[in-house]
């Protein structure tokens, strides 16, 4: 048995259902189990802002394990859920996040001891490769606007699979991927600088910065990326990520080793490889 039943109120159809924003009655409707619905929306706010920093992995830790408490111990049903989960669905998804929450844990230690290991390695200097990712275009600046200037409404584009990503800006597309736009635009400026490197540290780093945003468009919101042309199901999100996570282990030490290994050059050529390699 739950530890609390939610009460119903007049503007609430499914109180079980818990949402990322604050509703007003949500103090009443949750009772007992608000502090944590609380805490789970922070928490899920910092994963989806940091992830992947340390920062954002610490926070995936804590999101899911609110998540399990407020699924087995509460008996509530947190998004994408709209409808309230039966048994046999809560059973499903309370086992996936258990998955998902090992995932999670043994990814923290991971960054943990790496950055402690890169730190006594280098004596404190692996803090020069931290950003290998290229700086994005402002938000506003990305769509050919200007921050300052009134814009008319522009009607969201019909698509058949909202889910997906399309290589092309579309005007209005905010209004379908919502929280997601920017990231969107973020990974499209990165899978372009890819695409027009030239040299390999330059390649490493777009690709990097690529990956790591598609981590966060399929994991957290649920989008799919070219080439696909239908939304994944589940089980395909899963793997897709998983792949990506595997990628940028490498594509983490290989960045650093690529930096040293082209200074070297440069140095032993006296800056010729700096010229012949456009550097």
């Amino acid at each position: 048995m739950p530890r609390h039943t939610p009460k119903q109120v007049p503007d609430r159809t499914y109180p079980q259902v818990v949402t990322t924003e604050e509703r007003a009655g949500d103090d009443e409707v949750f009772s007992e189990a608000m502090p944590l619905v609380t805490e789970w929306r922070y928490q899920h706010a910092q994963f989806k802002q940091h992830w992947p920093t340390l920062e954002g992995l610490e926070a995936e830790v804590r999101m899911l394990e609110l998540e399990t408490e407020l699924i087995e111990e509460w008996e509530l049903t947190l998004p994408p859920g709209q409808l309230p989960w039966e048994w046999d669905q809560r059973r499903r998804e309370l086992r996936r996040r258990n998955q998902r929450l090992g995932t999670a844990r043994a990814n923290l230690r991971r960054r943990r001891r790496r950055r402690l290991l890169l730190r006594v390695c280098t004596l404190g200097l692996i803090r020069l490769f931290g950003q290998f990712g290229s700086r994005s275009t402002p938000w506003p600046a990305r769509y050919g606007g200007d921050a300052g200037k009134p814009h008319r409404p522009v009607d969201a584009p019909r698509r058949v699979f909202p889910e997906l990503i399309t290589a092309q800006a579309e005007p209005g597309e905010e209004k379908v991927y919502g929280a997601a736009a920017e990231l969107v635009v973020e990974w499209r400026d990165a899978w372009a600088d890819r695409k027009q490197a030239r040299y390999t540290l330059d390649c490493l780093r777009a690709e990097r910065r690529r990956l790591e945003l598609e981590l966060r468009l399929i994991g957290v919101f649920g989008l799919t990326p070219p080439p696909a042309d239908v939304p994944w199901g589940e089980r395909r999100r899963e793997r897709e990520a998983e792949w990506r996570r595997r990628a940028l282990r490498r594509l983490r030490w290989q960045l650093p080793m690529t930096w040293c290994l082209h200074w070297l050059l440069r140095g032993l050529t006296l800056g010729l490889w700096g010229r012949v390699n456009g550097a």
